[in-house]
């Protein structure tokens, strides 16, 4: 199978991750703001709501080439959190 330009097994650091993130967000809702902190949260302070979420984890499986266990989903509160998890994963430990 062909690797996928953004997959986990390149060189993904933290800055294009969190890039490839902010913009897939940015798709599934246009009116985001262009920059907001890693840190905030999706529903409480970006108003992202629970379908909003299930396509960023969908976008992300694809764009990444990985499953992500159901059970794992709630620890995707905010861009960092996810960020964190993306890279753990990487590295194997999540």
């Amino acid at each position: 199978m062909p690797e996928a330009r953004n997959s986990l097994s390149g060189c993904l650091g933290r800055e294009s991750l969190t890039a490839t993130l902010r913009s897939e967000l940015r798709a599934i809702q246009p009116g985001l703001p262009a920059d907001w902190p890693d840190d905030a949260l999706f529903k409480a302070d970006l108003s992202l709501d629970s379908l909003d979420l299930v396509e960023l984890v969908a976008r992300t499986e694809q764009q990444l080439q990985m499953l992500i266990p159901d059970p794992d989903l709630p620890r995707f509160v905010s861009l960092q959190a996810m960020v964190d998890y993306l890279l753990d994963r990487r590295q194997g430990l999540s």
